[in-house]
Parts: structure tokens; C-alpha cells; sequence
């Protein structure tokens, strides 16, 4: 939605294509999903449609992954370009770089370090991989942890809940 927003204040007008989907949690046309993204869409005169044929009318069509690219008619002459989503474009990029006129990336480290770089790649960053903070005591300050010598402080990551039994770990 942030894309849309600044678009729309350059004066550009969005389409939602909603197409079909696999049935995982992230499934737009799930009912809860679509009243939060209509709710948000109806207010911000963004328009959602399950008609391809509504998108020949853009100048810019923005996927993630290259999802959807497969409806577009080869002859539409809009800009395609594919947003990455966490790390699935390690699988994905090859399927649809050839089918995008850009690709954007938050970091060309994450780019280089996977061996998925080309001249379409643009790199915006992203705080989520580009801000680190190295320095304990910038650490100790922004979580309010104490100086005391005798604490220790230690990162344990644990798979996410749901995927908790299914992962063998030793605590």
C-alpha cells in the first residue's frame, strides 16, 4: 500500500489485480484478507479487480515475485516491475527476470551474496538489512539493559509457533 500512496499524490491512478490464489494465509480472496485490503483500497479510491484485462490500461504494473505475469498479453507495452518478497526470489528470480523490466531489491548485498545480479536489479535498501547496530552500549541503551558485570545476555531464535513441533531443537 505504501507504493500506492505515494503514486497516487504523483497523481497516478491504481489497479489491484487480484488473481487467483494457492489457499496459504497470505491468500488475498480469503474473507478477513479481503475486507482489510477493499476497507483500505476503498478509502485511498484504489481500484481491485480479478479482470486482467483492466491492467492493459497502466503504465506501470509492480508484481511480486513476476506473480500474474503469465496474464498479461505480451503485447502490453507497460513497465513490469517485480518487488522480491523475504528470500523467495533465491527460486523465483529466474523464472521472471527475463519478463520484467526492473527488479527491486533492498540491498545489492543480498543480490551479489545469491548470485542473482543483472542490469534490471535497482536496490532501494531497507532498515530491515541495512541498519545494524554493532556497539553494546547503543545496544544496552535502546533495549534498557543494565551494565551489571555479572548479567548475561543471550539471543536464543526459536522457530515461529505454529512451526514449533515440527522443528527438533534442544530446549
Amino acid at each position: 500500500f505504501p507504493l500506492c500512496f505515494e503514486a497516487a499524490k504523483n497523481g497516478w491512478n491504481n489497479i489491484f489485480w487480484i488473481g487467483p490464489n494457492n489457499g496459504k494465509y497470505n491468500n488475498p480472496n480469503l474473507e478477513n484478507n479481503k475486507e482489510k485490503y477493499t476497507s483500505i483500497c476503498d478509502a485511498n479510491n484504489i481500484i481491485c479487480t480479478s479482470d486482467a484485462n483492466e491492467l492493459t490500461s497502466c503504465d506501470i504494473i509492480f508484481c511480486i515475485e513476476g506473480c500474474g505475469l503469465n496474464v498479461l498479453h505480451p503485447a502490453m507495452q507497460a513497465k513490469k516491475i517485480a518487488l522480491t518478497y523475504c528470500t523467495d526470489f533465491m527460486f523465483a528470480y529466474d523464472n521472471y527476470i527475463n519478463l520484467v523490466d526492473f527488479v527491486v531489491f533492498p540491498s545489492e548485498n543480498i543480490a551479489c551474496y545469491y548470485g542473482k545480479l543483472s542490469d534490471k536489479n535497482l536496490y532501494c535498501g531497507s532498515p530491515k538489512f541495512d541498519v545494524v547496530i554493532t556497539d553494546a552500549d547503543e545496544i544496552k541503551e535502546k533495549y534498557k539493559l543494565t551494565n551489571d558485570a555479572h548479567q548475561c545476555f543471550a539471543l536464543v531464535l526459536l522457530p515461529r509457533t505454529r512451526d514449533y513441533q515440527s522443528v527438533r531443537t534442544l530446549l
